[in-house]
Protein backbone atom coordinates (compact mmCIF):
# COMPACT_ATOMS: atom_id res chain seq x y z
CA UNK A 1 0.00 0.00 0.00
CA UNK A 2 1.00 3.59 -1.13
CA UNK A 3 0.34 6.39 1.22
CA UNK A 4 0.27 9.88 0.60
CA UNK A 5 0.57 12.30 3.65
CA UNK A 6 -0.31 16.64 2.92
CA UNK A 7 -0.07 18.35 5.89
CA UNK A 8 2.26 21.29 6.88
CA UNK A 9 2.76 20.73 10.09
CA UNK A 10 6.45 19.34 9.08
CA UNK A 11 7.15 17.67 12.53
CA UNK A 12 3.80 16.45 13.00
CA UNK A 13 4.49 15.14 9.58
CA UNK A 14 7.57 13.17 9.98
CA UNK A 15 6.39 11.64 13.17
CA UNK A 16 3.16 9.87 11.14
CA UNK A 17 5.68 9.09 8.59
CA UNK A 18 7.52 7.26 11.01
CA UNK A 19 4.98 5.60 12.25
CA UNK A 20 3.53 4.69 8.88
CA UNK A 21 6.45 3.07 7.84
CA UNK A 22 6.68 0.52 10.27
CA UNK A 23 3.74 -0.66 9.68
CA UNK A 24 3.53 -4.09 7.47
CA UNK A 25 1.26 -3.58 4.74
CA UNK A 26 2.37 -0.07 4.11
CA UNK A 27 5.24 -0.23 1.32
CA UNK A 28 6.09 3.18 0.36
CA UNK A 29 4.87 6.65 2.48
CA UNK A 30 5.05 10.07 0.44
CA UNK A 31 4.88 13.69 2.37
CA UNK A 32 4.06 16.93 1.30
CA UNK A 33 3.07 20.30 2.33
CA UNK A 34 0.43 21.69 -0.46
CA UNK A 35 -1.65 21.74 -3.19
CA UNK A 36 0.91 21.57 -6.08
CA UNK A 37 3.13 19.18 -4.56
CA UNK A 38 0.58 16.85 -3.78
CA UNK A 39 -1.00 16.74 -7.92
CA UNK A 40 2.59 16.19 -8.93
CA UNK A 41 2.84 12.99 -6.36
CA UNK A 42 -0.64 11.48 -7.31
CA UNK A 43 0.04 12.21 -10.92
CA UNK A 44 3.55 10.27 -10.99
CA UNK A 45 3.35 7.82 -8.13
CA UNK A 46 0.73 4.71 -7.65
CA UNK A 47 -0.81 6.14 -4.39
CA UNK A 48 -3.67 4.18 -2.59
CA UNK A 49 -5.10 6.45 0.21
CA UNK A 50 -4.05 9.97 0.88
CA UNK A 51 -4.07 11.43 4.48
CA UNK A 52 -5.24 14.84 4.21
CA UNK A 53 -5.11 17.59 6.80
CA UNK A 54 -8.43 19.96 6.87
CA UNK A 55 -6.25 22.81 7.49
CA UNK A 56 -3.64 24.28 5.47
CA UNK A 57 -1.89 27.68 5.17
CA UNK A 58 -2.78 27.72 1.51
CA UNK A 59 -6.06 25.91 1.19
CA UNK A 60 -8.42 24.17 3.03
CA UNK A 61 -8.62 20.36 2.73
CA UNK A 62 -12.51 20.55 2.07
CA UNK A 63 -11.22 22.41 -0.90
CA UNK A 64 -8.56 20.56 -2.34
CA UNK A 65 -10.46 16.83 -2.08
CA UNK A 66 -12.21 17.15 -5.70
CA UNK A 67 -8.90 18.44 -6.70
CA UNK A 68 -7.44 15.33 -6.20
CA UNK A 69 -10.14 13.32 -6.84
CA UNK A 70 -10.62 14.69 -10.29
CA UNK A 71 -6.34 13.62 -10.97
CA UNK A 72 -6.86 10.53 -9.35
CA UNK A 73 -10.51 9.03 -8.94
CA UNK A 74 -10.29 6.30 -7.58
CA UNK A 75 -7.53 7.19 -4.52
CA UNK A 76 -9.44 7.10 -1.28
CA UNK A 77 -9.07 9.94 0.48
CA UNK A 78 -8.66 10.45 4.83
CA UNK A 79 -9.67 13.49 6.64
CA UNK A 80 -6.21 13.60 9.58
CA UNK A 81 -7.38 16.67 11.62
CA UNK A 82 -7.87 17.97 15.36
CA UNK A 83 -11.07 19.42 14.34
CA UNK A 84 -13.66 17.08 16.18
CA UNK A 85 -16.55 19.21 15.55
CA UNK A 86 -19.62 17.14 13.87
CA UNK A 87 -20.23 20.07 11.36
CA UNK A 88 -16.76 19.48 9.91
CA UNK A 89 -16.75 15.96 9.93
CA UNK A 90 -20.30 15.30 8.33
CA UNK A 91 -19.35 17.96 5.74
CA UNK A 92 -16.06 16.09 5.20
CA UNK A 93 -18.04 13.03 4.35
CA UNK A 94 -20.57 14.76 2.72
CA UNK A 95 -18.31 16.26 -0.06
CA UNK A 96 -16.44 12.69 -0.37
CA UNK A 97 -13.82 12.25 2.08
CA UNK A 98 -13.97 8.01 2.73
CA UNK A 99 -12.64 8.68 6.43
CA UNK A 100 -12.24 10.56 9.27
CA UNK A 101 -9.44 10.10 11.73
CA UNK A 102 -8.09 12.58 14.90
CA UNK A 103 -4.33 13.68 15.42
CA UNK A 104 -5.13 12.10 18.82
CA UNK A 105 -5.98 8.78 17.15
CA UNK A 106 -3.44 6.25 18.29
CA UNK A 107 -1.51 3.75 15.84
CA UNK A 108 -3.83 0.83 16.17
CA UNK A 109 -6.93 3.21 14.83
CA UNK A 110 -5.20 4.38 12.02
CA UNK A 111 -4.05 1.15 10.78
CA UNK A 112 -7.23 0.11 11.32
CA UNK A 113 -8.87 2.89 9.67
CA UNK A 114 -6.36 2.09 6.98
CA UNK A 115 -7.26 -1.48 6.27
CA UNK A 116 -11.03 -1.21 6.13
CA UNK A 117 -10.88 1.66 3.74
CA UNK A 118 -8.45 -0.16 1.27
CA UNK A 119 -11.61 -2.79 1.62
CA UNK A 120 -14.14 -0.16 0.03
CA UNK A 121 -15.53 0.90 3.58
CA UNK A 122 -15.41 4.19 5.25
CA UNK A 123 -14.13 4.44 8.78
CA UNK A 124 -14.82 7.55 11.51
CA UNK A 125 -12.73 7.81 14.15
CA UNK A 126 -14.10 5.56 17.57
CA UNK A 127 -13.15 8.93 19.93
CA UNK A 128 -16.05 10.53 17.73
CA UNK A 129 -19.43 9.64 18.94
CA UNK A 130 -21.93 8.31 16.26
CA UNK A 131 -24.92 8.60 17.54
CA UNK A 132 -24.69 12.63 17.88
CA UNK A 133 -23.16 12.54 14.55
CA UNK A 134 -26.28 10.96 13.16
CA UNK A 135 -28.14 13.48 14.87
CA UNK A 136 -26.40 16.33 13.74
CA UNK A 137 -26.08 14.88 10.08
CA UNK A 138 -28.55 17.93 8.59
CA UNK A 139 -26.04 20.81 9.64
CA UNK A 140 -23.78 19.97 6.89
CA UNK A 141 -26.06 21.93 5.17
CA UNK A 142 -25.09 25.27 6.59
CA UNK A 143 -23.43 27.64 4.88
CA UNK A 144 -20.30 29.47 5.58
CA UNK A 145 -22.06 32.60 6.50
CA UNK A 146 -24.85 31.19 8.60
CA UNK A 147 -21.79 29.38 10.73
CA UNK A 148 -20.61 33.17 11.27
CA UNK A 149 -23.85 34.46 12.13
CA UNK A 150 -24.16 31.04 14.35
CA UNK A 151 -20.91 31.76 16.09
CA UNK A 152 -21.75 35.16 16.54
CA UNK A 153 -24.99 34.39 18.37
CA UNK A 154 -23.27 32.19 20.40
CA UNK A 155 -20.67 34.75 21.30
CA UNK A 156 -24.00 37.08 22.99
CA UNK A 157 -23.76 39.86 20.38
CA UNK A 158 -27.08 41.09 19.38
CA UNK A 159 -28.85 41.58 15.84
CA UNK A 160 -27.44 45.11 15.38
CA UNK A 161 -23.85 44.29 16.28
CA UNK A 162 -24.19 40.61 14.08
CA UNK A 163 -24.83 43.35 11.12
CA UNK A 164 -22.41 45.56 11.82
CA UNK A 165 -20.34 43.24 12.35
CA UNK A 166 -20.44 41.57 8.73
CA UNK A 167 -21.65 44.73 7.06
CA UNK A 168 -25.10 43.21 6.25
CA UNK A 169 -28.79 44.61 7.18
CA UNK A 170 -30.66 43.64 10.29
CA UNK A 171 -33.00 41.72 7.91
CA UNK A 172 -30.51 39.82 6.31
CA UNK A 173 -29.42 39.02 9.58
CA UNK A 174 -33.05 37.70 10.35
CA UNK A 175 -33.33 35.76 7.39
CA UNK A 176 -30.14 33.93 8.49
CA UNK A 177 -31.24 33.40 12.00
CA UNK A 178 -34.47 32.07 10.72
CA UNK A 179 -33.17 29.80 8.22
CA UNK A 180 -30.36 28.49 11.61
CA UNK A 181 -33.87 27.77 13.28
CA UNK A 182 -35.79 25.68 10.67
CA UNK A 183 -31.77 23.76 9.98
CA UNK A 184 -31.13 23.05 13.32
CA UNK A 185 -35.01 22.35 14.27
CA UNK A 186 -35.29 24.53 17.31
CA UNK A 187 -37.45 27.43 18.26
CA UNK A 188 -36.04 30.03 19.99
CA UNK A 189 -32.02 31.39 20.39
CA UNK A 190 -31.77 29.92 23.96
CA UNK A 191 -32.38 26.58 22.21
CA UNK A 192 -30.28 27.22 19.13
CA UNK A 193 -27.23 28.31 21.10
CA UNK A 194 -27.42 24.75 23.31
CA UNK A 195 -27.48 22.90 19.83
CA UNK A 196 -24.79 24.47 18.91
CA UNK A 197 -22.69 23.02 22.16
CA UNK A 198 -24.80 19.59 22.68
CA UNK A 199 -23.83 18.68 18.65
CA UNK A 200 -19.85 20.46 18.47
CA UNK A 201 -21.02 22.50 15.79
CA UNK A 202 -19.51 25.62 17.34
CA UNK A 203 -17.02 24.75 19.89
CA UNK A 204 -16.59 25.53 23.48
Amino acid sequence: MHILIIDDHIIFTEALKGLLENIDFINKVFDVNDEEEAIKVIKEENIHIILLDINLKKTSGLDLLPILLKHKPEVKVIALTSHNDYWTINKAINIGFHGYLLKTDNKLEIETALLEINKGNNYISSQIDKKNLNNSANTFSLTERELEILKAICDGLSTKEIANKYFISIKTVETHRSKLFDKLDVRNVNELIKKAYQYSIISI
